[in-house]
């Protein structure tokens, strides 16, 4: 069987081209899209860094650490092993060494925030700096999911990586605290008793009965003797002109009233 080289080597040589072409396509793009990201994130960096901040502050103020500092300069110091060594004589000298174990049961280890008109703004900082750490980790995961395979990104993705791992550390220390949301003041039982106190009575309105008058007017009888006489010019008298005609005269009136 016969093969024809030429025309094979032309088709991979065209195969090729369309390769590289796509690849420097796909590269250009990739290119876009990392300098799009390194802009977006350049631009909200000092917003998430003063955002964290917040969190930090609203935190120590609501839930402070007591003693850190004080325990790790005091067991660095001489002065302090001494009175260790000393506490521990006293102890073995009431009949307690070293070697006695106390167990402490703690119910709870969560701290727990009593919600009260002090610390409701610091509160409502809380959970605002919340909302806007949640939005902030949502953008940076879409980030990290662009630059994905892009080339030259070691940088931008260490960063990414460690300003998410800071915002999930305050994420979490904020929702140990279970803050419930803000509930709307609603209007007491007082408010609106004066509100309604305000307001008058006003006796309802009643309908009258309708009284008929005693006298029919003078052009209301002239009308119905005329529509008589029309009726009797009209048809002969009979009974049942007669049955009618108090009928006529009640539609008259009616009309006319």
């Amino acid at each position: 069987k016969a093969v024809d080289f030429d025309s094979a080597s032309a088709e991979l040589l065209a195969e090729r081209i369309r390769k590289d072409a796509e690849d420097r396509k796909n590269e250009e793009l990739s290119r876009k899209i990392v300098a799009n990201v390194c802009r977006k994130f350049d631009e909200v960096k000092d917003d998430i860094e003063k955002c964290i901040a917040s969190a930090d502050t609203a935190l120590s103020i609501l839930v402070p650490v007591f003693c850190t500092e004080f325990e790790e300069n005091t067991a660095k110091s001489p002065h302090s092993l001494r009175n260790n060594q000393e506490s521990q004589e006293v102890q073995a000298a009431h009949g307690y060494t070293g070697s006695d174990t106390i167990s402490v049961v703690l119910e709870s280890l969560t701290p727990e925030v009593t919600i009260s008109e002090d610390n409701e703004a610091l509160l409502e900082s809380v959970r605002d700096a919340k909302v806007m750490l949640d939005v902030y980790r949502n953008k940076i995961v879409s980030w990290q999911r662009k630059i994905n395979g892009a080339l030259g990104v070691e940088l931008l993705t260490r960063n990414l990586t460690s300003l998410k791992s800071r915002i999930d550390q305050r994420c979490a220390k904020i929702a140990e605290l279970k803050l419930k949301p803000k509930k709307q003041k609603r209007k007491g039982a007082d408010s609106s008793d004066s509100e309604e106190s305000d307001l008058e009575e006003v006796p309802e309105k009643q309908l009258e009965d309708f009284m008929q008058p005693d006298e029919v007017p003078r052009h209301i009888m002239e009308r119905v003797k005329q529509l008589e006489e029309e009726d009797r010019s009209e048809q002969p008298c009979s009974s049942k002109s007669l049955e009618t005609a108090p009928s006529c005269l009640k539609q008259v009136v009616n009309t006319l009233i």
